[in-house]
């Protein structure tokens, strides 16, 4: 068992907050019981599940992922925390992976990524599975997402729901980017480390793909959905009564 708390911010996804956790205790019940929800939905569709399964979680009705996340990184009470998506769900046990990061003084850990999209981007460390040393975090007062920086960057599509400005004159920052330049400022010990598609799977919506002959646009939000809901059949009678 490891000193590391789960979070994650869900926003209206009902089904997937459920599959999320019960995919967690299925493969990783040995790594960790400790989790924190940040609800941010508009309606209570989620709630009912937190208290019938004693889930920790946090109501703030409407508010933005960042704001979720800040609030985490002081609330939290173990000494690492791993940020994850509420689409996201597991298929194999990380206990080996997060002894690797604890035992190696590993600060962040999860996807570095710059440019993409056609956007000039700082790099970032990816906000959908991320590994952080609160210890090192709370140390140096390092916030999530600086906002001087992403206004002065024409940033705040990345954070707001609103159009991007696409002029490429300026290099922008995406969520996770003034995170991992702040936490580097200040010597953090970083490690680029994708685990997408081997230990999880990130069903992100909202977004369009090409298929694996690279012929024609799938709607990845129908295939993400068609394929989630396999994970939700597969996990549905996970017993949660473990997380605290």
């Amino acid at each position: 068992m490891h000193d590391l708390t789960l979070v994650s911010c869900n926003y209206n996804t009902p089904e997937q907050i459920q599959t999320l956790l019960k995919s967690w205790v299925f493969h990783n019940a040995e790594v960790s019981k400790k989790c924190l929800i940040m609800e941010h939905s508009t309606n209570d569709d989620s709630i009912p599940f937190y208290v019938d399964n004693g889930i920790p979680f946090i109501r703030n009705r409407g508010s933005v992922h960042y704001r979720g996340v800040e609030a985490a990184l002081h609330l939290v009470n173990t000494r690492y925390m791993l940020l994850v998506d509420s689409d996201v769900v597991f298929h194999k046990s990380l206990d080996t992976i997060i002894k690797f990061y604890i035992d190696n003084g590993i600060n962040l850990a999860g996807r570095v990524e710059g440019d993409r999209g056609g956007f000039l981007l700082h790099k970032r460390i990816h906000p959908w599975y991320c590994f952080i040393d609160l210890a090192f975090i709370r140390k140096y007062s390092i916030r999530f997402v600086d906002m001087v920086r992403v206004q002065a960057t024409q940033s705040e599509g990345f954070y707001q729901n609103m159009p991007r400005n696409e002029f490429q004159g300026i290099k922008k920052y995406d969520v996770g980017a003034t995170f991992l330049e702040d936490a580097m400022k200040y010597g953090a010990r970083v490690f680029n480390h994708n685990l997408e598609g081997d230990y999880f799977t990130h069903y992100e919506g909202m977004s369009w793909r090409k298929d694996s002959g690279n012929q024609n646009w799938i709607d990845a939000d129908t295939e993400a959905r068609r394929l989630f809901s396999i994970e939700h059949e597969k996990y549905k009678n996970v017993n949660l009564n473990i997380l605290q």
